[in-house]
């Protein structure tokens, strides 16, 4: 959600009519911490969506995308970078383990 008062752009795949949600162009950030077995691995190389798009949020908007489950981990986190038509700079946003509900966790267990 966009939570400010002026719109915001992400780039991502051109949403599809019959889609839940787009492909977000984002990076995967690994946080310093002692990586322990039995958890599934970030991915080794991530390439952004072949042909990207401004998507544009409105205040108080919503937008729906989607990623694979391993952009998200316990000693990783999924990057995603906003503008603000006419503002520099751009910003960042985070999703870190700290968002994925405790009872949905298991999914990541190898």
């Amino acid at each position: 959600m966009n939570n400010g008062s002026v719109p915001i752009r992400v780039l991502a795949s051109a949403p599809e009519a019959d889609a839940e949600g787009v492909e977000i162009v984002h990076e995967i950030v690994h946080t310093p911490a002692k990586e322990t077995s039995g958890w599934i691995s970030p991915p080794e190389h991530y390439s952004p969506v072949n042909e990207a798009t401004t998507v544009e949020v409105q205040p108080n908007g919503d937008l729906l995308f989607n990623v694979p489950l391993n952009h998200v981990g316990p000693w990783w986190r999924l990057r995603i970078t906003f503008a603000r038509p006419g503002h520099q700079p751009q910003g960042t946003l985070d999703f870190t383990w700290a968002g994925v509900p405790p009872k949905e966790r298991d999914a990541w267990k190898k």
